[in-house]
């Protein structure tokens, strides 16, 4: 019997791919680019050989795809996070910066419903001195009275106040420890949506 002898030999393109050239008799090589597969067919015998070629540059942990795909994925979520402007329905936002002595740190919000009323909205401040301290609405144009709390350390509402439609107002004035993040909560209700057009400033006040 007659034995065929097969030459196997490595390789190596201009891209860095490996590919196994495997000649013999009767047998031609099919390189496909990815995943990086080599396809054998016997052209006597009609059967074919698929072999994976695993590749793996040396000081690399990772190929060229993975890294353009997190880079990608980096910039989405910085772009979402670096996303400025007012409050969004729903959602939470910091009055940023010292409340003065008789001032305000105010914020505008244009609130959406959800179902059959406003989505609540929570503005977190923080206190700069021991003084009293009270939430307010400062401008409503929402088709609605709204509701506006203080919320202490605990998570419970300390003051509380109610405007009339587009009305203005404000929770009694609490006394507040310095140095300290507290809330103020704006809802209006179940049975009360706000307007397509819905527009309210809030502000902590002192």
């Amino acid at each position: 019997m007659t034995q065929r002898h097969s030459a196997t030999a490595i390789h190596h393109t201009k891209g860095g791919h490996y590919v196994k050239m495997m000649h013999s008799c009767g047998i031609r090589v099919v390189e496909l680019q990815q995943p990086f597969l080599v396809s054998a067919v016997g052209r006597g015998s009609g059967r074919a050989l698929t072999e994976a070629i695993h590749y793996r540059r040396r000081g690399h942990s990772m190929h060229r795809p993975s890294i353009v795909g997190l880079l990608a994925l980096t910039i989405a979520l910085a772009t979402v996070l670096l996303w400025g402007g007012g409050a969004m329905a729903g959602q939470f936002k910091n009055l940023h910066g010292s409340i003065p002595d008789g001032g305000c740190n105010s914020a505008h919000s244009s609130p959406k419903n959800v179902s059959s009323a406003m989505a609540m909205e929570v503005f977190e401040f923080v206190t700069p001195v021991q003084d009293s301290y009270r939430c307010c609405i400062l401008q409503n144009s929402t088709n609605q009275d709204l509701f506006v709390r203080l919320i202490g350390l605990t998570g419970s509402p300390v003051q509380s106040f109610q405007t009339a439609v587009n009305g203005t107002g404000c929770t009694p004035f609490n006394v507040l420890g310095a140095g300290f993040a507290f809330q103020c909560i704006v809802a209006s209700g179940a049975g009360s949506p706000v307007s397509l057009t819905a527009h309210y400033i809030v502000g902590a006040c002192r």
